[in-house]
């Protein structure tokens, strides 16, 4: 090669060099979790067993993509894309949304960060963190409002899933040593008023110690409303806190639920309220293994006249790692309910539902997640 071509060359490989930004990272990252289960649920009269492949007993399969770029200044743009899907069919799970999980654009600095998207609340960021199973496993705390006990709403509109995860939202996080406050604001579902919500939190964290609380503020979603009617307001909180014992781990979290009862036609089976308490431990056995169990009191309200729906639910699970991105599992868990209550029990992304209320369920899973 000729110096003159050479030098060509290079100045090539410069002027590319200098269009790119210089400190990008494109990262795709996700899980794969599968799991033999089999589920009983019995109840006056009845009793029933299956057995089954589930995508999402012990973590959520997902697949993402994350960016971030330097700015310069000590401020940074981050992206998130994350779907989930179901490792035995492929399907996208969060009712079929193509990033159902997050999606969201924003800005950071040290002390802070804006996003805008869709992304996790305060709320339940603060009940995640103060459930010992990290809202996977049989038996965690998706049991309250933060998944089942929650606003009516569909795919279509802005509320699904809310308030675990918030369309149309945009959320600031604030750090200061140990303390964060994060304050979210969402446009709600586009029709009128409908899923307008605000939402806040106020987190501790340093040490052995977590502590936070949080409230969630929102009016009824389109699913909720009859035509030409105006979305009431309906409020949430949560207060919850770990403690690091080194080889324990000690959680505790206390979550209620008002709805509104505007817009609506009272029946027997209507919630007035709801409201959960749990406690729960990690405990790591050995390096590789970890004993996790939970146990939560659930209690809705329903009209005068009718029993308050009681729901007490268990979970223990045991987690073996092969490696940092890869563990075995087995879990179990059970959901008792009275007369009045149906509640749900919850692994990560995967339920069994009681036929009625009054109806027991059981579900023991073996299974294996991969983390890349």
């Amino acid at each position: 090669m000729s110096f003159k071509h050479a030098s060509l060359k290079v100045s090539i490989v410069m002027l590319l060099s200098c269009a790119m930004p210089a400190h990008s990272e494109v990262t795709i990252f996700g899980l794969i979790d599968t799991a033999a289960s089999t589920v009983t649920s019995s109840g006056p009269g009845s009793s029933q067993r299956r057995n089954q492949f589930d995508s999402g007993v012990g973590l959520g399969s997902r697949l993402g993509i994350r960016a971030t770029e330097d700015l310069g200044g000590g401020l940074r743009a981050n992206v998130w894309l994350e779907q989930g899907l179901t490792a035995q069919t492929g399907a996208l799970q969060q009712g079929g949304l193509a990033f159902g999980r997050q999606s969201y654009v924003g800005l950071a600095s040290k002390n802070w960060s804006l996003n805008m998207g869709r992304q996790y609340s305060p709320l339940n960021l603060t009940v995640a963190a103060a459930d010992a199973f990290g809202q996977g496993y049989w038996g965690n705390s998706q049991g309250t409002g933060v998944g089942q006990h929650s606003a009516r709403s569909t795919p279509a509109d802005g509320g699904f899933q809310a308030p675990a995860r918030v369309n149309n939202s945009v959320l600031l996080t604030v750090t200061e040593g140990g303390l964060s406050a994060r304050l979210m604001l969402s446009s709600g579902d586009a029709k009128g008023n409908a899923g307008r919500s605000i939402g806040a939190s106020l987190t501790y964290s340093e040490g052995p110690i977590y502590a936070s609380v949080a409230y969630h503020k929102e009016r009824q979603f389109a699913a909720d409303l009859p035509e030409g009617a105006s979305p009431a307001w309906q409020d949430t909180w949560a207060v919850g806190g770990m403690y690091d014992f080194g080889r324990a781990k000690i959680y505790a979290g206390y979550y209620r639920y008002t709805p509104s009862t505007d817009n609506v036609t009272a029946t027997p089976a209507t919630t007035l309220r709801s409201t959960s308490a749990w406690v729960g431990t990690r405990l790591q056995i050995t390096d590789t293994g970890t004993l996790i169990g939970q146990i939560m009191q659930s209690r809705y309200s329903h009209p005068e006249g009718v029993q308050t729906g009681q729901a007490l639910t268990l979970g223990l699970a045991y987690e073996h790692l092969l490696s940092k991105r890869t563990g075995l599992y087995a879990a179990w868990g059970r959901v008792n309910n009275n007369a009045t209550s149906a509640n749900w029990l919850w692994a990560s992304t995967v339920t069994a539902v009681p036929a009625a209320p009054g109806t027991n369920v059981t579900a023991l899973s073996f299974g294996m997640w991969h983390r890349f």
